[in-house]
């Protein structure tokens, strides 16, 4: 995990989470479901500004850089958070990332090995990972340590915390990830900058793709999106959509997988042919 040289890296840092955490005071008990809330359907959705609104009609998602492991920005909370959901795996296609501001993060992505059957990965935290995370930091702050919080200690306090999670793995054949993989290739592949950011209780959806190379000497590169809660009717709405769907192929008996499988190659069809739209 890297380290800043400056702590300005910490302040840029802690401004943003400390958004995170003013949404996470109304966190509700910890009986909630593990996947609660990843659909990205808050129980009383806010109404989005005219500018959010806006960009939500045009219906494609913003680049995101953090998709990837890696981050232009130093977020320890991040970096944990990837860890913890992806596993290291690398070659990651149709990937989704559900960050719900009042309940558990969790992703969905299939891994496409050199060899092999891809398989399909739903996992989820137990506990929400931000609101553990600031409780730490407020003890911590508490104990009259704010004036010494160096710029290493979120991610010393974030490799501490007794972390769980649930993982659902399912394979799919490779002609139907094929498919799969044209259609988030295509509504990726679209992702450009519109738009202020929407309020931060909306769900944030971070969008990813292991785009092979064309030659066999050149390596792949990750495309990437950022959505916010999207409108009903969006070509990022519909991605969403597909992802939730790709884990219920991961978490459902297998009995019930091939209605599922048929499923996701027709909304992956409907997606392509979307994405070539002017």
């Amino acid at each position: 995990m890297r380290a800043p040289h400056s702590a300005r890296f910490l302040c840029s840092w802690l401004i943003v989470s400390a958004c995170v955490h003013c949404s996470t005071k109304r966190q509700p008990d910890s009986g909630s479901s593990p996947n609660s809330g990843a659909a990205g359907t808050p129980n009383a959705p806010p109404v989005a500004s005219s500018a959010a609104s806006e960009e939500q009609n045009i219906g494609g998602f913003q680049p995101d850089d953090e998709a990837s492991i890696g981050h232009a920005v130093y977020d320890p909370y991040r970096e944990r958070l990837y860890e913890l959901l992806f596993g290291g795996d690398e070659r990651r296609i149709c990937q989704l990332l559900s960050m719900p501001p009042l309940e558990v993060e969790s992703a969905v992505y299939i891994t496409l090995p050199v060899r092999g059957t891809p398989v399909v990965v739903s996992r989820a935290l137990r506990v929400q990972l931000s609101r553990q995370m600031w409780a730490q930091i407020n003890k911590r702050l508490d104990r009259g340590g704010g004036a010494s919080l160096g710029p290493e200690e979120p991610a010393a306090l974030l490799a501490k915390l007794p972390v769980s999670t649930e993982t659902h793995v399912a394979e799919l054949d490779r002609t139907t990830v094929g498919t799969l993989s044209r259609a988030c290739e295509a509504v990726l592949q679209r992702a450009h900058a519109h738009g202020p950011r929407p309020p931060l209780d909306r769900v944030r959806y971070h969008a990813g793709h292991w785009q092979q190379g064309k030659g066999h000497w050149q390596d792949g590169r990750f495309l990437s999106g950022l959505a916010w809660s999207p409108q009903p009717g969006t070509i990022s709405s519909d991605y969403v959509a597909f992802g939730e769907r790709l884990r219920s192929y991961a978490s459902s008996p297998e009995s019930e997988r091939e209605a599922i499988q048929a499923d996701l190659l027709a909304r992956a069809e409907r997606l392509i042919a979307r994405a070539k739209r002017p």
